[in-house]
C-alpha cells in the first residue's frame, strides 16, 4: 500500500508532502474487542494473515478539524494501538480481515464513514439484524454497537472516524 500525503509549500501552492509506504501498521492476532485487542506493530500489511487475525494501516492522523492545522500528519508520533478518536479530531484507516474474521460487538465514540474496497463483509448491529456488504457498499456509524464479519475472501475496508462528544457507551 502507498500513502500519498498532499501538503502546502511556503509560498501557499500544494506540493506532495509525503509519499511512500504509511508509517503505522497493525496486526491483530485475534478477534478481541477493538478495546481489548493485542496489537502488534508491523513493518507492513502480512502477506498471510491467518485465520482470524487482521491489519490495520493508519493512514493519516489529526487532532483537529481546523483547516490551517488539518494536514498535520500524526501518524508518525504515535507507535501504540488505540481504536478511540479523541473528539475534534480524525484517523483515516485501512482495514484488512482474513476470511471469516470477525470483531466483537464494540462502540467508539466517533462518526464512522466506512467503504467495502475489496471483498464482502456482514455488518452485524445491537438488534442482531446482519447486512451484507460487497465492494463499493457504503455504511455510516454514529457512534452504537456494531461487529464485523468478513466473507470467505476476506476484506479490506477504508475506514473514516471522527472523534465526537459523548464518549462511547
Amino acid at each position: 500500500m502507498r500513502r500519498v500525503v498532499v501538503g502546502t509549500r511556503a509560498d501557499g501552492t500544494s506540493c506532495v508532502a509525503s509519499d511512500g509506504p504509511p508509517a503505522l501498521v497493525f496486526r491483530f492476532p485475534d478477534q478481541a474487542s477493538p478495546h481489548e485487542v493485542r496489537a502488534e506493530r508491523v513493518a507492513a500489511v502480512p502477506d498471510d494473515l491467518g485465520p482470524g487475525q487482521g491489519a490495520l494501516v493508519e493512514v493519516f492522523m489529526s487532532e483537529t478539524l481546523d483547516l490551517d492545522d488539518a494536514g498535520r500528519d500524526l501518524t508518525s508520533l504515535r507507535d501504540s494501538w488505540a481504536v478511540e478518536c479523541p473528539p475534534g479530531a480524525t484517523r483515516y484507516r485501512c482495514s484488512v480481515f482474513s476470511p471469516g474474521r470477525r470483531t466483537a460487538m464494540h462502540r467508539t465514540a466517533t462518526l464512522d464513514y466506512d467503504v467495502v474496497l475489496s471483498g464482502s463483509m456482514t455488518l452485524i448491529l445491537g438488534d442482531g439484524s446482519r447486512t451484507e456488504l460487497a465492494p463499493g457498499d457504503a455504511v455510516v456509524i454514529p457512534g452504537l454497537d456494531h461487529a464485523w464479519e468478513a466473507g470467505p475472501e476476506g476484506c479490506v475496508l477504508s475506514v473514516v472516524m471522527i472523534g465526537m462528544n459523548g464518549g462511547a457507551r
